[in-house]
């Protein structure tokens, strides 16, 4: 197979990932956005990577992100949106973003977890994982 072409799997990912980022675009969510924005008070860092943290999470799913944030990193950007990143829209039953994302078996981090059977723990603990299992993903 050539570099470029894409198995059905990947296209089915692709496609995954776009849907989730153009429901990113619905306009209630952006309306919400822009209403939590004009209500910040502090560090645009923080607000920007609350934001980014939203888009990512939407892709990989909010897993990862527990994996990727202290536990009140993924709390502050929880208030500065206002939403629950693992819940759902205040206005809506859709979920914020999923548990999984289309592309969160790109997370290392999710791979090791998955393979230890501990997810929780690892969060708890701040990501401490055996390195001779981290080393072998």
């Amino acid at each position: 197979m050539a570099a470029t072409e894409m198995t059905l799997e990947q296209k089915k990912m692709l496609g995954e990932a776009v849907a989730s980022m153009t429901d990113l675009l619905d306009a209630q969510l952006a309306e919400h956005l822009v209403n939590q924005i004009k209500k910040f008070s502090g560090s645009f860092d923080t607000l920007e990577s609350a934001l980014g943290a939203l888009i990512v999470g939407r892709v990989v799913g909010w897993r990862v992100l527990k994996l990727l944030h202290s536990p009140r990193t993924y709390k502050l950007y929880e208030n500065e949106l206002g939403l629950k990143f693992s819940g759902t829209f205040p206005w809506s039953d859709n979920p914020v973003m999923p548990e999984r994302g289309p592309f969160s078996g790109k997370s290392v981090a999710l791979q090791v977890t998955d393979k230890l059977d501990n997810f929780w723990d690892v969060v708890r603990t701040g990501g401490d994982v055996p390195k001779k299992v981290a080393e072998s993903i």
